[in-house]
């Protein structure tokens, strides 16, 4: 997993980026392995490893208000690799349970499908002429969809899907020990615990918002 993790992307509050861990696995690279099994047996993660920086990226040229801020949380590296690990878990899982006509994040689909099927739709809706029936198209927006998550929801869905536990549980300590900080102009900001929504920078949140 440390592997295929973008050597380039920003570090987390750590400092220590997927490159460190890459080009000295030969040094680290067991103490890693070491402490990723322990999470996976007992199910506890130091909050320190699961700190994480909020940056905010403008989502226009000329920012106005927070609302047009997209805040990107940088994972530490060691998180990610755990991250990872349950993502792929569920990425063989999720098949199975998400609707076919869901096809973004999900293993063996294409989110290009979608994009065709609505280019056709549109096609017929503005080539169609005469008779009586007359048709609309609706396009709907999750406004901040990762931040509206309730957890509590989310396990409950999970446990109704028929989840192990023991995934469900691991899932809940990865939301439940995360702690954040902003960061803004290379100084870190503040110290709070999120008590629902998902980070947008965590390998498991596509597939956690899909549920």
């Amino acid at each position: 997993m440390v592997f295929q993790i973008g050597s380039s992307k920003a570090p987390g509050s750590d400092g220590f980026t997927a490159l460190f861990f890459q080009q000295y696995w030969d040094v680290v690279g067991h103490d890693v392995c070491v402490a990723v099994q322990s999470f996976f047996r007992s199910g506890h993660l130091l909050r320190a490893f699961n700190h994480t920086w909020l940056t905010l990226i403008p989502k226009v040229p000329n920012v106005e208000s927070c609302a047009q801020l997209r805040p990107i949380g940088l994972c530490q590296v060691f998180y990610k690799i755990i991250s990872k690990i349950l993502a792929t878990r569920l990425g063989d899982i999720l098949p199975k349970v998400i609707s076919t006509y869901q096809n973004g994040f999900i293993k063996d689909r294409s989110i290009v499908d979608n994009v065709i099927i609505s280019e056709e739709v549109m096609n017929y809706l503005t080539n169609k002429h005469g008779g009586k029936e007359r048709f609309m198209a609706l396009k709907l927006d999750m406004e901040n969809a990762y931040d509206r998550i309730e957890w509590p929801y989310l396990f409950r869905v999970m446990e109704k899907l028929g989840f192990d536990p023991r995934l469900i549980a691991l899932v809940h300590t990865c939301l439940s020990t995360t702690t954040f900080s902003v960061l803004l102009n290379g100084s870190s900001y503040g110290y709070f615990h999120p008590s629902r929504g998902l980070r947008q920078g965590d390998p498991l949140s596509p597939l956690l918002l899909l549920l």
